[in-house]
């Protein structure tokens, strides 16, 4: 087998008893797809699978397979291990006692005949419960949420396979498979798939997760309107429909329905749009998503769905409260020569010349601290 990293992820699978999934907070159509589909291909090859998300699912995808199948915790806890060198020794009793207070535990090891020394005792740990984590389309570990600050260890103790398709990729991984010029992280794994199918000598494709990986397509090329399609993308989803990919429930899931949240959220949105001189923003706080019942995920579908349909500007931004710390601010050119990178990179951002985003913090409220960022954007943009 070549050694690429492609063909590496399938030998640390097929190495692999007990495997963990994992994908980025933002919880959109491609990271959703990515995980319920590779969870299936796992379990098809007899894997003991987990897959742990950030957040709960946004209700637009709940029509893919096996989503109730997506955990919000897994138990890492380890074992602590009592070793004990006994030889010939007969072991005639063993057993423990608590102290009154419940703060001190006693083993009790009695043995038939001779003598146990505390020098024939020694401790240790059990191993990690996952031979294996794989991290779904996301650049850096920190893009993982909740899972990296609550698991941090599992993914330094454990060996780590990322599958991703973002330019600006930190290559933290054991194993990193990411190519740049996939659409999304769901098209890179039709071509992996292939390639366990082969390893394993086995037909794997269902129609569950054809549905699964075209989902993560269409969301992140905007239902091929967008520049991250291209003739690969393309001739992949064609490949997922003939495999029985059901492409009529995804854009009807994806684009012709919108849970009242969403056009609750989207109303407040647009009640916020404000007009620069060649760009528009709108910003939506904390407040604006527990009042409107909305999830996180339905913000980024607010700028791609909404106002990236403004005419006679060179770009949008939505700007959104994460937490009250930061916020983030979203970045969507509107025209093929305006670099919606170069300004995201001015303050510390990633992305591509099409879509890109920062992080700021909220030194004061929210309110403030979104007019103020407007500001410096503007002062970049004049200064260029």
């Amino acid at each position: 087998m070549e050694h690429n990293p492609k063909s590496q992820i399938i030998s640390l699978i097929n190495d692999s008893k007990s495997i963990l999934l994992v994908t980025h907070k933002q919880m959109d159509g491609d990271a959703i797809g990515s995980i319920l589909a590779l969870k299936e291909v796992l379990e098809k090859i007899d894997k003991k699978v987990e897959a742990l998300v950030a957040n709960s699912l946004p209700a637009n995808l709940t029509y893919l397979n096996d989503y109730t199948t997506l955990k919000n915790r897994v138990d890492i806890q380890k074992d602590f291990i009592i070793n004990l060198e006994i030889g010939d020794l007969k072991i005639d009793k063993l057993g423990y006692k608590k102290s009154p207070d419940g703060k001190n535990l006693s083993i009790v090891i009695t043995p038939n005949s001779g003598e146990l020394k505390t020098s024939d005792i020694s401790f240790s740990e059990s191993g990690s419960k996952y031979d294996l984590v794989i991290i779904l389309g996301s650049p850096d570990l920190e893009s993982l949420g909740s899972i990296y600050n609550n698991y941090s260890q599992l993914f330094f103790e454990t060996p780590t396979a990322q599958i991703d398709h973002h330019s600006f990729n930190e290559n933290y991984a054991k194993i990193n498979f990411v190519d740049m010029t996939a659409s999304s992280t769901c098209e890179m794994l039709v071509s992996l798939i292939e390639a366990i199918e082969s390893s394993n000598s086995t037909k794997i494709f269902s129609e569950s997760i054809a549905t699964a990986l075209l989902t993560g397509i269409i969301n992140k090329t905007n239902s091929f309107q967008n520049l991250s399609t291209t003739p690969k993308s393309l001739t992949v989803a064609a490949q997922l429909v003939a495999l029985g990919a059901e492409k009529d429930k995804i854009i009807l899931n994806l684009f012709k329905s919108k849970p009242i949240s969403t056009l609750k959220l989207w109303g407040r949105i647009l009640n916020n749009l404000e007009e620069e001189d060649n760009f528009v923003w709108a910003k939506v706080s904390q407040v604006d998503l527990e009042e409107t019942g909305s999830h996180p995920s339905q913000i980024n579908s607010v700028i791609d769905n909404l106002l990236k349909t403004a005419s006679d500007f060179d770009f949008v931004i939505l700007i959104s409260e994460t937490t009250e710390q930061d916020m983030q601010i979203e970045i969507r050119s509107l025209t093929p020569n305006f670099d919606s990178l170069a300004l995201a990179s001015h303050f510390g951002g990633n992305g591509n010349n099409q879509s890109s985003s920062f992080i700021y913090p909220i030194h004061s409220d929210f309110k403030e601290e979104s007019q103020r960022v407007i500001e410096k954007i503007k002062d970049f943009i004049n200064q260029k």
